[in-house]
């Protein structure tokens, strides 16, 4: 079996040719959109053929209290950094703990609310390796630019800022 021709081949042909014959605006989108679910799909509809219904029961548990887990963490660490790289070195003094805390707190809604909309909005389209490919590329470009612009004894904010920009 190969990647362009396989047993899946038959379906997305058939629901390729269709949407072209309808002439649906937006086919090839619409196409991209029903090909992405189709892949994605493929594991959990295994799964739930190989599986018997206890141990399906809790391997989707875990998927659910990973994914709980996964998500709080990118939203604190993503909240603590604007709060304390973006936010606090234009504060021209130290804010109390308490006020930092709800810095945090703040951001971290205004985060939460933010990843609510932007995923709500967005298409079926993007797979998991290229959301982490960008993500990396950020993170990585986001490195240097704490470690050296931040964090040195020689760095300021603006040569962070600067770092970051370009």
């Amino acid at each position: 079996l190969s990647h362009d021709v396989n047993e899946d081949t038959l379906h997305l042909d058939t629901v390729h040719q269709r949407l072209k014959k309808d002439d649906v605006s937006n086919g090839e989108a619409r196409y991209q959109e029903f090909n992405t679910l189709y892949h994605q799909m493929m594991l959990p509809v295994t799964l739930k053929n190989l599986l018997p219904v206890g141990m399906l029961g809790l391997f989707g548990l875990f998927v659910i209290v990973m994914m709980l887990s996964t998500d709080d963490t990118r939203l604190f660490c993503s909240a603590q950094t604007i709060a304390q790289d973006c936010i606090l070195p234009f504060m021209k003094k130290g804010v109390s703990p308490e006020k930092h805390v709800l810095i945090i707190r703040l951001v971290s809604v205004g985060c939460g609310i933010f990843w609510f909309f932007t995923s709500f909005f967005m298409a079926q389209l993007d797979y998991v390796n290229m959301f982490v490919t960008i993500m990396c590329s950020l993170w990585v470009g986001a490195g240097p630019m704490m470690l050296f612009g931040l964090y040195s004894r020689f760095g300021t904010t603006a040569g962070a800022y600067a770092a970051l920009v370009f």
